[in-house]
């Protein structure tokens, strides 16, 4: 009967202790949306960079906001321990801080995009500096704003029908 009256009044002061934990990581990580810069003058790299600020941010936050409430309040549950706890909080840290990444920013399907393609020899691997230079060097790309775009429409319709040769049906 003591330790049952005893969590009865424990339990307010674990739920708020959470609370704080939960809010004081969750509140940078939900403030946080990959919105372009108004002060910074548009350019890829830039706009690329603050992405992946974003998308750091967040996934750190978040998942320390799911991973430290889950973690302290399953390892103080009866029959739970601190391992517990521990394994459950830096799973829910690890996986919902990336869930979330990927919801507020889109670095993280850039970099798989570009990974997978760069694995099948579609894309270089350091792409940003290809880009860069077809841009400043060769002069092949224009900036539009945080977008290249090709420079010359034949060039453009000439890679297209290179890429993707029409297909022949077969009877």
């Amino acid at each position: 009967e003591g330790i049952s009256q005893g969590l009865q009044y424990e339990q307010p002061a674990r739920g708020l202790a959470l609370g704080l934990v939960t809010a004081t990581f969750a509140g940078p990580a939900a403030g946080r949306e990959a919105l372009p810069d108004l002060e910074m003058k548009p350019d890829p790299h830039g706009t690329l960079a603050q992405d992946r600020r974003t998308f750091w941010t967040t996934a750190l936050f978040g998942g320390l906001a799911v991973g430290l409430s889950t973690g302290f309040g399953l390892s103080s549950q009866p029959g739970n321990g601190v391992e517990h706890g521990l394994e459950v909080g830096i799973v829910n840290t690890i996986t919902v801080g990336l869930a979330f990444a990927f919801l507020r920013a889109a670095y993280g399907q850039f970099v798989l995009a570009r990974w997978w393609l760069a694995m099948r020899g579609k894309l270089p691997w350091h792409l940003m500096t290809f880009l860069a230079d077809a841009h400043e060097t060769r002069g092949v790309l224009r900036q539009n704003g945080v977008r290249y775009q090709f420079r010359h429409d034949k060039l453009q319709q000439h890679l297209i029908t290179k890429a993707w040769p029409e297909r022949q049906e077969t009877t």
